[in-house]
């Protein structure tokens, strides 16, 4: 019975010797090699091992082909370019037209300055009373200029530009018979025409969002701007001689009509944005569009 536990004993560990040299014999043998990738595999590796690549601070991007420059410049993401000429540019007339109506808005504003002095002379005007009539035009040009912008972003910039030029050109006219009416017509009349004046600068910035694209603004907006003071200019340069030669009604008479005329060009030739024009070319409807936020 020893003898043969002690031989049982000596197969399992020679079982086990056996074991542990194969499986060194088999740590020993060479691997096979891993599965290689395909081709197409390979070639996205390695792309996106190059782009993951920093690029060294001096390279610079090669230049787009002929092909890819003609692509990109029939890209829908490049802007549109601008129309040729901006002198025959809709968007022009436009800014010309606010510029000559902020011209009229000065004619009708300085011209009381110096017609007021024949006036009171042939009213019998005191210091204070010409300093009432002289102020009685700002207090319907404070009324009307937030109410302006809600206008006007309500109905459009042409319509209540229209209106105010039409509005205040009437009261203009009407200013003579107002003041052989009495005093108190003829401020109401003053302050109505402040209520026309009043408008006119919201309404005006409201267009031009509209119509002029933000690269152009600058210039557009100066030369609606220098209209104001070509307009003082003229009208205190004109008056004087049109008061000796017709009397002082022909001050308000003439540069109120010049604003009646404005207007019904106006009414007739433009429109409040691009798509609204139908003499807006849609070339000009686009770069315009293009080149102005949305939210103007």
């Amino acid at each position: 019975a020893a003898f043969a536990s002690a031989s049982s004993s000596l197969s399992l560990s020679g079982a086990t010797a056996a074991e542990a040299a194969a499986a060194r014999l088999s740590s020993l043998r060479p691997r096979a090699p891993p599965p290689r990738p395909s081709f197409p595999s390979l070639q996205r590796q390695q792309a996106r091992r190059r782009a993951a690549a920093p690029a060294p601070p001096s390279a610079l991007p090669p230049p787009p082909s002929s092909a890819d420059a003609a692509l990109l410049a029939n890209s829908e993401d490049s802007p549109p370019a601008a129309p040729a000429s901006w002198l025959q540019a809709r968007r022009t007339w436009i800014v010309l037209m606010c510029f000559v109506a902020f011209c009229a808005c000065n004619l009708d504003r300085v011209n009381m300055a110096v017609a007021i002095m024949p006036m009171a002379a042939q009213y019998g005007w005191d210091t204070q009373t010409v300093g009432l009539v002289q102020s009685s035009f700002f207090w319907g040009y404070l009324l009307t200029q937030v109410a302006g912008g809600v206008w006007a972003d309500r109905y459009g910039g042409k319509k209540v530009l229209g209106f105010g030029v039409v509005w205040w050109s009437i009261a203009t006219v009407l200013t003579p018979f107002a003041a052989q009416m009495g005093l108190p017509v003829l401020l109401a009349a003053r302050a109505m025409m402040g209520v026309g004046e009043g408008v006119a600068m919201p309404a005006m910035n409201n267009l031009l969002s509209r119509w002029v694209p933000v690269q152009e603004r600058s210039r557009s907006l100066a030369l609606v701007y220098s209209g104001m003071y070509s307009g003082s200019v003229l009208g205190l340069a004109l008056s004087p001689h049109m008061i000796h030669a017709l009397s002082w009604p022909s001050v308000f008479y003439v540069f109120g009509a010049l604003g009646v005329v404005w207007w019904l060009v106006w009414e007739n030739g433009a429109a409040s944005n691009p798509a609204e024009d139908p003499l807006c070319t849609p070339e000009e409807r686009a770069y315009v569009a293009a080149s102005t936020p949305p939210s103007s």
